[in-house]
């Protein structure tokens, strides 16, 4: 009797120190990484029209360019945001769909698309991944000059200058940019006048 419980005690302990060796070995070899190349289901369209006002960006071409991208297949939702000069579109992927598959399909509806629109720089397309993360940020400040205009003009050279030269290197994708300002113009229609040529406010705006 007591030979048989030294026995399976023996062989208790032989399986635990095998699992305990095992763990040991494995755990050595585990890849090991601080952000996991995993890819995550999400498609940016960046449009980029400078001489063109929000509105009419979101009329001549998000509008066309949703319209087309829409009939993807295996698309859970879009996405779009429009301001002077530029627009974003971001297109969600089902989960557990191949997104190379999907990014590859996108950029065809856009190729497609290019004839309606108008004559603007191929929009660029970027896959996310959860290792697209900025790889380095540039703080531009002013040193002695202060007021509004000293700022629109840092604001003028961070955009024109600093940000499309950094986009020209081959190893750029994207260059996005926060905190800048931009020139406006404030248009306040006299009613009276309007009411006398009958026009609309709406008629104004076109």
């Amino acid at each position: 009797m007591l030979d048989r419980i030294l026995d399976r005690t023996v062989s208790v302990t032989m399986v635990l120190l095998v699992f305990v060796v095992l763990g040991i070995v494995s755990i050595g070899r585990l890849p090991v990484s601080l952000i996991p190349d995993v890819d995550i289901p999400f498609v940016t369209v960046q449009v980029s029209a400078p001489d063109l006002s929000a509105r009419e960006i979101d009329e001549a071409i998000v509008a066309p360019l949703r319209q087309s991208l829409v009939q993807i297949n295996h698309l859970d939702k879009i996405e779009a945001t429009s301001k002077d000069g530029s627009a974003s579109i971001t297109l969600t992927l089902e989960e557990g769909q191949d997104v190379d598959f999907f990014f590859i399909e996108v950029n065809e509806r856009i190729d497609r698309s290019m004839a309606s629109l108008p004559d603007i720089q191929r929009p660029k397309v970027f896959k996310a991944s959860a290792t697209d993360i900025p790889a380095f940020y540039i703080n531009v400040t002013l040193k002695d000059r202060r007021g509004q205009q000293a700022f629109m003009e840092m604001s003028d050279f961070a955009r024109d200058v600093i940000a499309k030269r950094i986009e020209q290197l081959d190893e750029v994708a994207m260059v996005d940019i926060s905190g800048c300002i931009d020139r406006r113009i404030l248009i306040v229609p006299d009613q009276r006048k309007l009411e006398s040529l009958g026009m609309t406010l709406d008629q104004f705006e076109s």
